[in-house]
This record gives C-alpha cells, sequence and structure tokens, in this order.
C-alpha cells in the first residue's frame, strides 16, 4: 500500500465520518469502506489496506477491540487534522456557511484562515463579515445569535494584523 493512497484514504474517512452526523467519532468499517469505494477511485482492496495501514500505525484503531467492527481515529485532532486536509483539498466539500454555523466544522474554519492565503479564504472572511454586520443591525438583543461564536472563531483564528487588513 502507498503513501498517498493510505493518506487519501485518511483524508477521506475523516471528512466522511466529520461530514455525516450518522457516523459520528466511530463508524461501521464496512459502511465506511463501501462510501469510500463509491466516492474516491479507489478499489475495495486499496482502500481495505490503507485503512488496515492506518490502523497498524495507530493513526486508527478499533472503537471496540473485541468486536473489531468499529474504526476510530485514534485522536479527534487527528481526525480533525486530515479532515481539514481534505477540505483544504476540494474548498468545495465545506461550504462557509457549514464551516461558520456548525460547531463540527469550528476547527477547520480556524485552520483555514490561519494558513491559507487570502484568495483560499476570501469566501469565508466575507461570509463572517456579512453575518457579523446583520447580527449588528439585529436591535433585538445586545449580542445577537451567532455573534459570540464567530466572534471566539476569529479570536482563534486571526491576529490583530489579519483583522485590521
Amino acid at each position: 500500500m502507498d503513501v498517498g493512497t493510505t493518506r487519501t484514504v485518511a483524508e477521506e474517512l475523516a471528512f466522511l465520518m466529520l461530514a455525516d452526523p450518522g457516523l459520528g467519532l466511530s463508524a461501521s468499517r464496512s459502511v465506511v469502506s463501501a462510501r469510500l469505494v463509491k466516492q474516491t477511485a479507489f478499489s475495495a482492496d486499496e482502500v481495505e489496506s490503507a485503512i488496515d495501514a492506518l490502523l497498524y500505525c495507530h493513526l486508527t484503531r478499533y472503537a471496540d477491540a473485541e468486536a473489531r467492527d468499529r474504526v476510530t481515529f485514534s485522536h479527534r485532532r487527528l481526525q480533525e487534522y486530515f479532515a481539514t486536509c481534505a477540505v483544504i483539498r476540494d474548498e468545495s466539500a465545506v461550504t462557509p456557511a457549514q464551516l461558520l454555523s456548525d460547531g463540527r466544522w469550528r476547527e477547520t474554519a480556524v485552520v483555514v484562515l490561519q494558513t491559507q492565503r487570502v484568495e483560499h479564504s476570501v469566501d469565508l472572511l466575507t461570509a463572517i463579515e456579512r453575518r457579523l454586520w446583520t447580527a449588528a443591525r439585529d436591535p433585538s438583543t445586545f449580542w445577537p445569535s451567532g455573534a459570540l461564536y464567530l466572534l471566539d472563531l476569529m479570536a482563534d483564528a486571526l491576529t490583530p494584523e489579519d483583522i485590521a487588513r
């Protein structure tokens, strides 16, 4: 099994588990294998070999050591890392609205804002600006819905110099 295939399967697996709330942090190996075969160019054997390699190097593990039917990432940060790599590779995989409103994608949004060139994060920055302006115009509350979440995300992702631009 080559490293490139294994890495791509890790990214797609992490993305799939994060994007589909029905799968969650651990998922049936047979279900994710079948879905990865459908959404990638890899054969069933390649996907299975890549999952075996991820298990072997402890990037993933079995959620239940005895049943061995559900896989999970060894740490939540590993799953977030690989899922974020998939999003950076395919910017259309998750919309700016999802990145800014779905807590599952918060760390991905932070990483995109911290690491990507402006031309790659401009849609996300524009969506933040639009949401904050909309929230600021809501006279019904001091902290409109979602404003604190966006400000916290920006505080984690951006430096004062980034915000001043």
